[in-house]
């Protein structure tokens, strides 16, 4: 799987990808494989001219439903085995920015779309939702730190944490910053503990819930 903070890769080696070109492997991609095989599909079917939106690459997911998700430089498509649809802010008026940063899918399996100015759309049942606006510049990470049932939390590029509670999708999202000027996000401990290293100082700080250490 392509990830989020990986950096942004070519159609044709997700073609290759896609169509088992990595000999040995079994992929998380398979189900989709074989419906595309089933349909004639090659790997030469599968590049920037035929369907994707942008021959950058920058994140692959799956979804439950079987769906495969690639984020581009100008809009994100969605394959599911023998052709791709894309989605961008003509069609789609949630996604605010066609460049996708990023793609992840959280505990409940709903797909969570990080934008080019930060910002936060989700999708699941088939439905679409503008989560977390759009910030004033661009180039912005916005990471899925961690995921429960009930709630997300993410961090973005500067180190505020958002954590929103799913189960009251009207409600305001709760920000959290973590002491330092600007804080780095790194991990997320068995606790949900989440961990970031603070720049100029070096500090290494937890925070949890809103309450926040560091040492040094």
């Amino acid at each position: 799987m392509l990830g989020a903070d990986a950096p942004p890769t070519t159609a044709n080696a997700v073609a290759s990808y896609l169509f088992g070109r990595h000999t040995g492997r079994t992929s998380f991609l398979q189900p989709a494989i074989e419906r595309g095989r089933a349909v004639g599909l090659s790997r030469g079917q599968v590049d920037t001219e035929a369907n994707l939106p942008s021959s950058t690459v920058t994140s692959v997911a799956q979804t439950p439903d079987g769906y495969l998700w690639v984020g581009t430089y100008n809009g994100l498509a969605r394959f599911d085995g023998a052709r791709f649809v894309t989605f961008d802010p003509v069609n789609k008026p949630e996604l605010t920015q066609a460049r996708v940063q990023g793609l992840f899918l959280d505990v409940s399996g709903t797909l969570w779309v990080n934008t080019f100015k930060g910002g936060l759309t989700s999708y699941r049942n088939g439905v679409w939702r503008n989560e977390w606006p759009d910030q004033p510049t661009y180039d912005l990470h916005t990471t899925l730190a961690a995921s429960t049932s009930n709630l997300v939390t993410f961090v973005t590029q500067y180190g505020e944490v958002v954590r929103h509670d799913l189960t009251k999708p009207d409600a305001k999202w709760e920000i959290y910053s973590p002491p330092g000027v600007r804080a780095l996000f790194q991990c997320t401990d068995n606790q949900g503990r989440l961990w970031f290293l603070t720049q100029g100082d070096n500090h290494i700080c937890s925070l949890r819930t809103g309450a926040s250490s560091c040492c040094g």
